[in-house]
């Protein structure tokens, strides 16, 4: 009988540490070239897939003409034109995906038209991974400066500014500011400080695809310069832009041109105005940053 207890004991206390530790994640497979690889899906673009195998370390660029399946134990959110597709197996053939709950099974979906792939993995994922699953048609980057010269003359310098964009075919929307600062001051005492930048910028602009290189635009910029005496100088600006280059993937170099109106006060109430043309050009690789992260 003591045994019998002791024997039960011992069960109780395995299964109630099995349930106590940590479950180690399932891993991610991908056929490539007929071979099944076990690791985790970093990313999938229109080009490859990015695969961190179980193996060792280090990360594997897979080209997508070469894999033929990817699945996960969680679910593939793939986000394509304005629509978007889910399931735990994504099968490739030529520049289709086809997108389900297994393979050959599910949705197509164009690589050409990818916008956002992302892996919700059970049990994973923090505050960035929701948010990219809540927003996946956004990305963003945000840029700190600091720099201090301790010489004859001494220098202080503070950048920062951030930049949003949403892509969600056919439009485009960019917003963004930033702030810089820079100051002087001689080490000997005969000049005690010299400003030699504040200024602040801001900007927005909206695309929209005519055709598949034609585009539409309109842009507001702002800009306050306490150097320069400028109080406000603001500049809208509307017109039709070309991309001269483009990819599968939504990376572009464009073109634009069109018509601005400047307007600008001053420190102490003058204003000046007047109409202008507006060249610029862009360029966008829509395949680097967040947009494809699984």
């Amino acid at each position: 009988m003591h045994a019998t207890r002791l024997l039960a004991a011992r069960t109780v206390f395995a299964a109630g540490l099995a349930l106590a530790l940590p479950v180690g994640a399932q891993a991610d497979r991908v056929v490539v070239k007929g071979t099944a690889l076990e690791g985790t899906v970093v990313s999938i673009g229109a080009k490859a897939v990015e695969f961190k195998t179980i193996y060792g370390d280090g990360t594997l660029s897979l080209k997508l003409t070469d894999v033929t399946a990817i699945e996960t134990d969680g679910v593939f959110h793939v986000y394509h034109g304005d629509a978007e597709a889910t399931g735990r197996a994504i099968a490739v053939e030529g520049d289709t995906l086809t997108v389900g709950d297994a393979l050959g099974s599910g949705e197509a979906v164009a690589v050409g038209s990818l916008v956002a792939v992302q892996n919700e993995r059970p049990g994973e994922g923090g505050l960035f991974d929701r948010l990219a699953l809540a927003y996946p048609y956004w990305s963003g980057n945000f840029d700190l400066s600091l720099n201090y010269v301790d010489s004859t003359v001494n220098s202080a310098n503070f950048a920062t500014g951030f930049a949003l964009r949403r892509d969600k075919a056919p439009t485009r929307f960019l917003l963004g500011a930033s702030y810089y600062r820079s100051t002087s001051e001689d080490s000997l005492g005969n000049d005690e400080g010299n400003v030699l930048a504040n200024e602040l910028r801001g900007f927005t602009r909206f695309e929209y695809d005519l055709a598949p290189r034609v585009f539409a635009f309109g842009s507001l910029e702002g800009e306050h310069d306490e150097v320069e005496r400028l109080s406000v100088r603001a500049i809208p600006k509307a017109g039709l832009g070309y991309k001269l280059w483009q990819r599968p993937e939504k990376s572009y170099f464009a073109v634009d041109l069109g018509g601005a109106w400047v307007y600008e006060r001053f420190f102490g109430g003058e204003k000046n105005d007047y109409f202008g043309i507006a060249f610029g050009a862009e360029w966008t690789r829509s395949d680097a940053g967040r947009r494809f992260v699984v």
